[in-house]
């Protein structure tokens, strides 16, 4: 489960349990703190699925801010 990771976090913990295809969504969010951070994946977290499956992350992002 990569959910609350930064993006870094979670495509470097996806990259060493062998995920090479890794897509990236961005949702704008009014909090702060979510700027950045993975909001959800899909397939979720605890199902068996192939590495060479892509996953995708929605990332959040706040206007204004920088990353």
């Amino acid at each position: 489960d990569v959910v609350g990771l930064t993006q870094d976090q979670a495509v470097d913990r996806l990259g060493d349990a062998g995920f090479r295809q890794v897509r990236i969504e961005e949702e704008q969010v009014s909090n702060d703190s979510q700027d950045g951070r993975v909001l959800q994946q899909s397939p979720s977290a605890g199902r068996r699925i192939p590495t060479d499956q892509q996953i995708t992350l929605t990332v959040g992002d706040a206007p204004g801010l920088v990353n």
